[in-house]
């Protein structure tokens, strides 16, 4: 397999794949979420609004609703 390393901040938090696999998300203690296109790893979107470092996240079964944690 490949191994990728995600710039998506300091200390890593969470990650969840979308049921269809082309989107991953991660959380990192900089209280921040990245969204990324598992095609070519590039970064979708940055969603910002947690107070602390994201510890969780979630897809739900249909990929349409995604949860966070902190």
């Amino acid at each position: 397999g490949t191994v990728r390393h995600l710039d998506g901040g300091p200390d890593g938090g969470c990650c969840a794949f979308a049921s269809d696999g082309r989107t991953l998300v991660t959380g990192c203690g900089e209280s921040t979420v990245r969204v990324w296109a598992t095609s070519d790893w590039s970064c979708l979107c940055t969603l910002t609004g947690h107070d602390d470092g994201v510890w969780c996240c979630a897809f739900s079964p249909d990929g349409a609703t995604l949860v966070t944690g902190s």
